[in-house]
């Protein structure tokens, strides 16, 4: 893989770890919150905040990340029904974007850490964006696959990143979280995967991005639930890997520090 001048070094020394940290990473959700809203007021303000949102997205993804779509065509069958969408985690501001541009007038979800809601100013908006929170209650997790089940028979689309944390540029696949594969097994929906890589600009320094779309893959119900869970997690993982060899340029490249 080629490299860009100057290109940042970024160490790390496993695959879980967090290296972009938000404000407050002990925030805890109130205890009023609420993962279904179909209220009035909080559909008007959604969707107005929905509006503005898409205009900085195609700004954002497409004038700064140099983003562009591979085959999005894949997704046109899909439009009408609920869905699924994995992607690698790379970008802290572009990845809660894109998948506006995915669903083109849809609306979406987002499974997330509910660390997130604690970020100063854009946090207590992102529910109105269609941030699912999980909680760290477990108790209060039921809420959250009611809220998964809402909203894909109500032929929304959910973007869940099996990373979990966000490594900016990163051009390789991490290992999944096999907790991310449940959603799908449970309301039996279809999943897509979404690679966003990064290959060689044609003009400046930062590296274009190129996003391919793949599927739709169903739980194989002929076995039972924790194995199709667990297929369906290596399915998606062998996808991405296949597509991340696309990239051709490292921005910021990872290193891993050896214990001792």
């Amino acid at each position: 893989m080629g490299n860009l001048a100057r290109t940042k070094i970024q160490y790390f020394t496993d695959f879980d770890q967090d290296l972009v940290e938000t404000t407050d990473q002990d925030y805890q959700l109130k205890s009023d919150f609420k993962w279904i809203r179909t209220d009035w007021k909080f559909n008007c303000l959604a969707n107005s905040l929905s509006s503005l949102a898409k205009m900085f997205a195609y700004g954002f993804c497409k004038l700064y990340l140099k983003q562009s779509f591979a085959n999005l065509e894949v997704l046109k069958p899909y439009r009408k029904q609920g869905f699924f969408l994995y992607a690698n985690h790379t970008q802290p501001v572009g990845d809660p974007f894109l998948p506006m541009l995915v669903g083109n007038a849809r609306r979406y979800y987002a499974i997330c850490a509910q660390s997130n809601l604690g970020m100063p100013f854009l946090g207590p908006l992102l529910p109105y964006g269609g941030a699912l929170p999980i909680p760290s209650d477990i108790h209060r997790l039921p809420k959250l696959i009611k809220a998964v089940k809402f909203h894909i028979e109500r032929d929304d689309f959910i973007t869940i990143y099996p990373e979990a944390h966000v490594w900016p540029y990163y051009t390789k696949i991490r290992p999944f979280s096999k907790a991310a594969f449940h959603f799908p097994i449970m309301v039996k929906a279809p999943s897509f995967v979404m690679t966003n890589t990064y290959q060689k600009p044609r003009v400046g320094k930062r590296p274009r991005m190129i996003t391919y779309l793949d599927g739709p893959f169903y739980p194989d119900e002929s076995l039972p639930a924790k194995k199709r869970q667990e297929t369906l997690m290596q399915q998606v993982h062998q996808v991405m890997e296949k597509r991340a060899q696309q990239s051709d340029v490292e921005y910021i490249k990872y290193v891993q520090r050896k214990d001792g």
